[in-house]
C-alpha cells in the first residue's frame, strides 16, 4: 500500500497548502447548499416571483372578468 509521502501528496493533505484551500471552499459550498434547500423547503419567494404571482392574478382576474360580465 502507498502512502502520501511516497506519492509527493503532502499539500493534499488538510494541514497543506490547497487541503486547506479545499475545505474552505468545500465548507463555503455545503453552506450555499443547505440556505437554497432551506429556502426552497419554507417556499420562500423572492420578490421577482412575488411581481410574477401578482401580475398573474391580475391577468387571471381580467380574463374571468371578461368571461363573467357584470350586468345591471
Amino acid at each position: 500500500m502507498f502512502l502520501t509521502s511516497s506519492l509527493n501528496l503532502d499539500y493534499l493533505s488538510p494541514k497543506g497548502s490547497i487541503g486547506i484551500i479545499i475545505l474552505i471552499i468545500g465548507f463555503i459550498v455545503t453552506a450555499v447548499t443547505f440556505y437554497v434547500f432551506y429556502n426552497v423547503s419554507n417556499d420562500v419567494d423572492s420578490i421577482l416571483d412575488q411581481k410574477r404571482k401578482v401580475k398573474a392574478k391580475d391577468m387571471q382576474e381580467k380574463k374571468i372578468a371578461k368571461l363573467y360580465p357584470k350586468s345591471k
